[in-house]
């Protein structure tokens, strides 16, 4: 089936009489790829005819999500899974590109163009658009019927976009889902909030050491003011909560009743006589070396919660789901309590420890334990932190571990914390987004994929790039510990002086084989060591005034807090600190205004990360830095 010969149009795009948006933007992508595949060696082109089914002409036809027209091919997607499944198939001289919902009509097109055309979307932006030059576009017989290996597949992050950001197409095109019918979140403080109950209703809160009074209009948005979740009021509140969200937004389907962040639980008597007295043993987060801690395992109490509220929806909204996490002191799964066919249980796990082999069999232990006691199971994974440095790592091997895994254990919903750093996480994000759609991907034939359209020439450098860089996190993690992962003081140990000149001499050779377009590819990946570098250089300022005692950060904390020590009680000259103290404020901002040169390109994600230094827990020191120089 001739589609394009020597850039002339052979086939005409046709949608049904009355196409949704969805549908007429799918067509209008197919004809816009079509024509650059055929513009991309500078010559021009055709452009392939967009009509209604009731005007398409005889001859080769491109059909383009339903129709009567199809429907009289005898191509039907009602036997597909999900709104998200699709269809492309050849029927005599027509192509259906169709799937069962908009979104699988999307992704019917997306998926033609890069497994039948050769396009790639390696990141957003004009430069991870990969368009080979393609004069002439001509199939074969085609029958691909894809249902997604994952019907929830979702790369967000904690930190919300501005309004009025656009997520980036990226994701639709690598069949990501922007927007889904997910609504996640620590949301107890939503349920019951505790400026408006706690002056009245105390006991509405948790109950601890003796007592329920808080600073009731102190909630941070995430941490602490858990809830006493045995009140029958607290219950009844939560449902009406619940229930009037999925009245007021019907096109949610899943709501998280998820606990705050933090602990703090409950100490009342009918609270305590939820949980089966069994504690969890776990590393300090300062590292397996300061010890550990025995923490009280909660889970049957809190899901007790979850299925009183569940019980109640489904009551009014049989066709909705509520969500609680598996994760912290609720991360082992309930003896006594099942939870109920509505509720999603989300389990927190962290494949980029997974390199520590004993951590890896016990996060996998809990994903099967919990895979006994619910079919819906829903991942939850780190792919990024918001208190991590925004550095590059390669994680691709534990990503092609995992994911499968998490498919063979009956995961069927899976969402990851990320940001638009596809300077430094691009690689895991594209192999995440492969692999939820088709668990059965080869990680290494994708990452040689990958490498071939971002270095094309220079693909040999590329592929040892990414090796490197697993093999430095590989390394940091067997000497720090699984309960470093994604802590600063990893990419310190992996980024020194000489491993940083290693991995940008490949880049750098990369560039010195590739022509054209892939130059472009290649200085995306330098253009971000720019920051890289000032990055590593501000933090190792800020571990050189904490080693000096001139701040408070112990190497293991994940985030500084702010303290400046009394600079004349130090055990060196005043001037001294002021000096070191001085350069950390120098490398900082030189790192921020490297940052700023980076923004909107993708590299790394500017606007979150702005967001994330706006925190007074998180490690930004400028402020309390100038603060203690002043005084």
């Amino acid at each position: 089936m001739l589609l394009l010969e020597d850039g002339q149009a052979r086939a005409t795009i046709v949608t049904g009489s009355s196409p949704s948006a969805a549908e007429a933007a799918a067509a209008q992508e197919l004809q816009t790829y079509l024509w650059k595949l055929a513009t991309a060696g500078g010559q021009a082109a055709e452009k392939l005819p967009i009509v209604s089914e009731a005007a398409a002409p005889p001859g080769t036809v491109i059909y383009v999500g339903r129709s009567a027209a199809v429907t009289r091919l005898g191509v039907s997607v009602d036997d597909l899974e999900t709104a998200h499944s699709f269809t492309i198939e050849t029927v005599g001289d027509s192509l259906v590109l169709c799937g069962k919902g908009d979104l699988g009509t999307e992704y019917a097109v997306y998926t033609f163009l890069e497994r039948y055309c050769g396009v790639r979307w390696l990141w957003p932006g004009e430069t991870g658009e990969c368009i080979p030059t393609r004069r002439t576009i001509e199939i074969g017989p085609i029958c691909d019927r894809e249902d997604p290996d994952f019907t929830l597949r979702v790369l967000g992050s904690m930190a919300p976009l501005p309004e009025g950001t656009p997520e980036p197409l990226w994701k639709k095109r690598n069949k990501i889902q922007a927007v889904s019918g997910y609504v996640p979140g620590h949301n107890w403080a939503k349920l019951v909030p505790p400026d408006k109950y706690g002056p009245t209703n105390p006991e509405y809160f948790a109950l601890v050491n003796g007592s329920r009074e808080q600073d009731w209009n102190a909630y941070d948005g995430q941490h602490g003011y858990q809830l006493c979740t045995t009140n029958p009021d607290v219950v009844r509140i939560s449902i009406d909560y619940v229930r009037r969200f999925f009245d007021e937004h019907p096109d949610a389907d899943i709501y998280s009743i998820d606990a705050n962040d933090g602990a703090g639980w409950c100490e009342c008597a009918n609270c305590e006589a939820l949980d089966t007295g069994k504690v969890r043993t776990i590393p300090s987060s300062g590292g397996a070396e300061d010890g550990s801690e025995a923490r009280p395992i909660i889970t049957d109490r809190i899901y007790t919660f979850v299925n009183e509220i569940a019980a109640a929806v489904k009551e009014t909204h049989p066709d909705k789901y509520v969500l609680h996490l598996a994760y912290s002191d609720y991360i082992e799964p309930p003896e006594r309590v099942r939870p109920l066919d509505n509720v999603v249980v989300q389990i927190t796990l962290n494949c980029e420890c997974h390199y520590d082999l004993a951590y890896k069999e016990d996060q996998w232990r809990l994903i099967r334990a919990w895979s006994q006691v619910t079919p819906n199971l829903m991942l939850y994974e780190y792919f990024n932190h918001t208190w991590k440095l925004q550095l590059p790592r390669a994680i691709h091997h534990s990503v092609g571990a995992s994911i499968p895994y998490y498919r063979q254990c009956g995961a069927r919903f899976f969402s990851a914390q990320a940001s638009d750093d596809f300077g430094n996480e691009g690689l895991t994000l594209y192999l995440a987004a492969k692999l939820l759609w088709d668990s059965s991907l080869d990680v290494d034939e994708l990452v040689a994929d990958y490498c071939e359209y971002a270095f094309a020439e220079g693909a040999a450098f590329g592929r040892q790039y990414f090796a490197r860089l697993e093999a430095l996190w590989d390394a940091a993690l067997a000497e720090l510990g699984p309960r470093w992962g994604g802590n600063p003081h990893v990419y310190l140990t992996m980024l020194t002086p000489e491993t940083v000149a290693e991995l940008k001499g490949y880049l750098t050779e990369a560039l010195r084989l590739a022509q054209s377009a892939a130059q472009e590819r290649i200085r995306f990946f330098l253009d971000g060591w720019q920051f890289y570098e000032a990055e590593v250089t501000a933090f190792r300022h800020l571990r050189d005034l904490a080693e000096h005692g001139i701040i408070t950060y112990p190497v293991g904390a994940p985030s500084w807090r702010g303290k400046v020590s009394d600079l004349a009680a130090l055990d060196m000259p005043e001037a001294d600190a002021r000096r070191r103290i001085a350069a950390t404020i120098r490398a900082w901002e030189e790192r921020d205004r490297a940052a700023e040169r980076l923004d909107g390109r993708f590299i790394i994600d500017v606007v979150r990360m702005r967001a994330w230094n706006c925190m007074d827990w998180r490690f930004h020191p400028v402020a309390h830095l100038q603060r203690a120089l002043q005084s």
